[in-house]
């Protein structure tokens, strides 16, 4: 299977067969991310001006020196910043742990904070993860999606030991809270599990979302049992059928 751009090629499936991505499928809900731009656009506005000047730290004078069109203009996109450098520094810290999933010499070099890679290896040893295969590709034949999975995996949780896939999330945290896990990595998650029972033929226990706090610097696992995926995973049939749909329609 070759990724491009989010689309698989599936040549064992036939010549020029192509399917959505995970995260392809998952991005017709990016409508409900609107809120979160607009939140972080105004953020940056108000706090590279009204802000700082009604706190006292800024004097009236460098206020009305403000180039108010430019401000506005730049706290448009700040949302795109944020999301790239975001997607970025996800893309090395799954670089790295990918490569040392695979036993490579010089993950710690692949992020920025080895901090984040040693909490996340103290968890692994923690519930003595067992790597069964790392950014392993998986698709779907019956519902026509496919993706890359983090980690296939066997870890061992009230001394039992259980087979799944993990997908990590790097995030960035506010206030030292705990982050959230959204319906949508429920769904990706889940759609993960579909997709490797159907191409393996084995009957997984989980899935979990392992989240990387960059604020804090520690690991805030969600390890989901095979029950608690059966309607994230109905959600995310549903959308991949609204996909596909809307696909032929075109």
């Amino acid at each position: 299977m070759k990724n491009l751009k989010g689309w698989y090629e599936i040549p064992e499936l036939g010549e020029n067969v192509k399917f959505p991505s995970v995260t392809k499928i998952i991005g017709v809900l990016d409508k409900f991310l609107d809120s979160w731009r607009v939140g972080l656009d105004i953020d940056y506005f108000y706090y590279n001006s009204v802000g700082p000047f009604i706190a006292g730290d800024l004097p009236l004078e460098q206020f009305l020196e403000i180039n108010f069109p430019k401000l506005i203009a730049d706290a448009k996109l700040y949302h795109k910043d944020v999301s790239n450098e975001a997607m970025d520094y996800g893309s090395r810290f799954h670089a790295a742990m990918d490569a040392y999933h695979k036993g490579e010499g010089g993950y710690t070099t692949q992020t920025d904070s080895f901090d984040v890679i040693a909490a996340t290896i103290d968890w692994e040893n923690l519930v003595r993860l067992r790597v069964i295969e790392s950014e392993g590709m998986v698709y779907s034949r019956t519902f026509q999606f496919a993706g890359t999975r983090d980690l296939k995996c066997e870890i061992t949780l009230n001394k039992e030991p259980l087979i799944g896939i993990i997908d990590f999330k790097t995030r960035n945290g506010k206030g030292g809270k705990a982050l959230p896990v959204y319906p949508s990595d429920k769904q990706q998650v889940a759609a993960y599990v579909l997709a490797d029972e159907e191409m393996s033929g084995d009957t997984l226990d989980f899935g979990g979302i392992v989240i990387i706090n960059r604020e804090t610097m520690t690991v805030e696992p969600h390890i989901y049992m095979r029950g608690q995926l059966i309607q994230p995973g109905l959600e995310f049939i549903e959308l991949a059928r609204y996909f596909n749909m809307t696909r032929r329609g075109k």
